[in-house]
């Protein structure tokens, strides 16, 4: 199944990711600066539609587009639980004699049955106030940190990773002018004169549904 449709197969899939905004537009800031969740939106849309989807794959021979049109297989969805699961960290981690788990200093007890066993630890890096043990043919099972000593897993940025890089915007430019024709081209999108009874918020939702202004 191809992680974008288009607009003449299946609906497309978002990954939001939240993006916390300082008070103080001016502030740098901690890590790296996002890009603002709608933005990030039309780049993921735009590669996954241009690229991943229209590559062949090495094994099958196909496109996943192409793959995902031929096939008959019902539209699935997944939860937010299991789209959330989908990007959890992991780890290995060997339980303590007393049960516990260490994870970045932070303490957390699963079960004491699970004493010196190897156990998959799977985390947010971005929130370790709870962690989720991986059990074969098992859902996950929660864990909250008993000792919590940090809150996040993030390592510092190296100073190239800092930098903003022109070939990089450039290239999402491109997929984006590339996706955005793509998308009229399968609408067979044909721009009017404007007239002068338009409904200026008619047309503005039209360029919120296509990602891209109408004029």
């Amino acid at each position: 199944m191809p992680l974008w449709a288009s607009s003449e197969s299946t609906p497309p899939l978002a990954i939001l990711l939240p993006v916390e905004k300082s008070s103080d537009s001016s502030a740098p800031c901690a890590t790296s600066c996002p890009l603002p969740i709608d933005e990030f939106n039309r780049h993921l849309a735009a590669w996954a539609d241009t690229i991943y989807n229209a590559r062949k794959h090495s094994r099958t021979g196909q496109s996943p587009q192409g793959r995902w049109k031929e096939s008959d297989t019902p539209l699935r969805t997944l939860s937010s639980a299991k789209l959330k699961e989908a990007f959890l960290s992991w780890a290995r981690r060997k339980v303590g004699k007393s049960g516990e788990v260490n994870l970045a200093g932070n303490i957390y007890y699963p079960d004491p049955n699970m004493a010196n066993e190897m156990v998959l630890v799977r985390y947010d890096p971005f929130d370790l106030r709870q962690i989720y043990i991986h059990q074969e043919g098992q859902d996950l099972l929660p864990v909250t940190a008993d000792h919590l000593e940090a809150r996040q897993l993030l390592r510092p940025l190296k100073n190239e990773e800092r930098k903003t890089s022109k070939a990089a915007r450039k290239f999402l430019n491109h997929r984006q002018k590339r996706h955005q024709a793509k998308i009229a081209s399968e609408l067979k999108l044909i721009q009017l004169p404007e007239r002068d009874d338009e409904n200026p918020e008619d047309k503005r939702r039209l360029e919120l549904a296509l990602n891209f202004p109408t004029t």
